[in-house]
């Protein structure tokens, strides 16, 4: 999917949003992502320039700070990046995350400004503040990074191979993850909308777990069946 400058006023980023999971609470339709994982797809999705578009991204990745990943500079693309990835940055029972009303909150700050938005939620990705809470200690050292501070945690999908996984709670914390950032995610919706993801995740399909990345890629058609909701 690679979106033009007149596709949509708006534009819901669900990071992580499985197809068949989004299909449990809306319809939608089934589309393949580009990639499996956040900066690739964004390349693929975002090519062109966005000069009237705001990005609230909760997704250090995806940075107003000129910190590049992958040779994306999000600067080079929108007319702006809210890092609500940083000022967002909240602990959820103990859990510390980017939850889904602070980015929600952003957006429609720019929304009422009259810019058209890709609001990028990190939910259904983990770590899972919803029903049933699982602290996985994701985006701690993208963020890190992106804000310059030296140290990184061990990687959580690392550490998740090394211990026993219980598999059915794992999906009912995605599911409850999904659930809850669907809840701000349809609030969003302004003008001409869809809400679509950037990849999927696997929840212990072949064994296997997380989205990879550019370093230890996993490819699975989990991984690229994504969702597309249009609001016209």
């Amino acid at each position: 999917m690679i979106f033009k400058n007149s596709d949509f006023d708006t534009i819901i980023i669900l990071d992580a949003c499985r197809y068949d999971y989004y299909r449990k609470f809306r319809t939608a339709n089934i589309i393949l992502a580009d990639a499996t994982h956040t900066l690739s797809s964004i390349k693929h999705m975002f090519p062109y320039t966005y000069p009237d578009t705001a990005y609230v991204s909760g997704n250090p990745f995806i940075n107003g700070r000129h910190v590049v990943f992958e040779d994306y500079d999000a600067l080079d693309h929108f007319k702006l990046v809210d890092d609500v990835w940083l000022h967002g940055w909240e602990a959820v029972e103990g859990i510390s995350t980017v939850p889904p009303w602070n980015v929600f909150d952003t957006a429609v700050k720019y929304q009422k400004r009259g810019y058209k938005t890709v609001v990028h939620f990190v939910q259904p990705h983990a770590p899972y503040i919803g029903k049933i809470k699982i602290n996985t200690h994701d985006f701690q050292w993208s963020r890190n990074v992106t804000m310059g501070k030296s140290g990184r945690i061990n990687n959580s999908i690392e550490g998740q191979r090394k211990r026993t996984i219980d598999v059915k709670r794992l999906h009912e914390a995605y599911y409850h993850n999904l659930r809850l950032v669907l809840k701000y995610a349809v609030k969003c919706v302004n003008g001409k909308t869809c809400i679509t993801s950037d990849h999927g995740e696997l929840l212990g399909e072949q064994g296997l777990f997380y989205h990879g990345s550019l370093q230890k890629p996993l490819d699975h058609p989990k991984l690229r069946e994504i969702p597309f909701e249009t609001f016209l």
